[in-house]
């Protein structure tokens, strides 16, 4: 499975866009509070989702367009950026209070010890996102390099 996800990152990209909208359809109609110094952020869970499906896709269709085109991008930095992503917004999600297990009470899902895990998978997200910056930039210098010998 590793070298599927090396080879297509795509395919584990846009797999996963049917499960987030499942996830969104059926997942609990509620909110995601977040209190910053003075200001309150209010975001439906709905909404977030739908950011996930996008995100997934517009990841999905760079890595499509770079395998249609043959561009080589390196596959463990590709890797990186595909299951960094995967996960974090899954994890990042599931402490959002999409869970059909838990009989707890919203309260104690929102604990100081979820908040930590929510800033973990924020900055793995960020971080994987970097991977693909860092894809991309030797893409293009790459491609710049085979422009100037030419």
């Amino acid at each position: 499975m590793y070298k599927k996800i090396l080879s297509a990152p795509h395919i584990m990209l846009w797999s996963l866009i049917p499960v987030f909208l499942v996830m969104g359809l059926l997942g609990v109609d509620d909110t995601l509070n977040i209190n910053i110094h003075d200001t309150y952020f209010v975001i439906e869970l709905w909404k977030y989702m739908l950011l996930n499906i996008f995100i997934l896709f517009g990841f999905g269709l760079w890595y499509w367009l770079c395998m249609r085109f043959k561009l080589k991008l390196i596959p463990r930095l590709s890797a990186i950026h595909a299951i960094g992503t995967v996960i974090s917004l899954l994890i990042i999600f599931y402490y959002l209070g999409f869970d059909f297990r838990s009989s707890l009470p919203r309260r104690f899902i929102e604990s100081i010890y979820s908040q930590d895990v929510l800033l973990g998978n924020i900055i793995l997200f960020f971080l994987s996102q970097i991977a693909m910056v860092i894809n991309s930039f030797i893409l293009l210098i790459r491609r710049i390099k085979v422009l100037i010998r030419k």
